[in-house]
């Protein structure tokens, strides 16, 4: 049996040497042929956002952490956040995306999130066909995920001291009513 089938490779070497020379060959082809894609690449750092106001920083290790940069991951690659990216780029004029019906996806499915393990580094990528491009679209994408956080912290600090300024005011108003009560009824007793 071991003898037959030596015997069957033997006879058909040049069957197999052609086959594999043709793959070969056709691979060369089409490697040099084939556009270029490049890849470029931005690091940040994403920090979780203090719980209150007075606990800016936490010694501890946090459960939910991993949850807040899982959702941050994909805030990274959220439908707004690229098309804004188009927008600023112009990518709906570049020849790279052209004939595409969804630009979105298609850009969505350019750019690839890593994060660095056992930190709050994420690196990332965009791929194009000229190198010049794949950079503008990794910076621009961090850029303006960036930008939308300072938005979001700012809105947020801002609705909390709007909140406690009403709550001061209250209060305010609460202990002036309270002082002319008191001073009422040491005139009254």
């Amino acid at each position: 049996s071991d003898v037959c089938s030596s015997d069957l490779v033997l006879e058909r070497r040049w069957l197999i040497i052609s086959i594999f020379t043709v793959i070969f060959l056709l691979s060369v082809i089409y490697a040099f042929k084939a556009t270029p894609v490049y890849m470029a690449s931005a690091r940040i750092q994403i920090d979780r956002e203090p719980m209150g106001l007075l606990n800016s920083s936490q010694a501890y290790y946090d459960p939910r952490e991993q949850d807040y940069l899982q959702t941050q991951y994909r805030n990274l690659v959220s439908r707004t956040l690229i098309e804004e990216v188009i927008h600023k780029l112009k990518l709906d004029e570049d020849p790279y995306y052209k004939g595409y019906r969804e630009l979105v996806e298609n850009v969505i499915g350019n750019i690839i999130v890593v994060p660095t393990r056992m930190t709050r580094l994420v690196d990332v990528r965009a791929l194009h066909t000229e190198p010049q491009k794949a950079m503008d679209v990794a910076n621009t994408l961090v850029e303006k995920f960036l930008s939308q956080n300072l938005q979001l912290k700012t809105d947020r600090a801002l609705d909390t001291f709007k909140m406690l300024r009403n709550q001061a005011d209250t209060l305010g108003r609460e202990f002036n009513e309270a002082n002319r009560d008191l001073q009422r009824y040491r005139e009254t007793n």
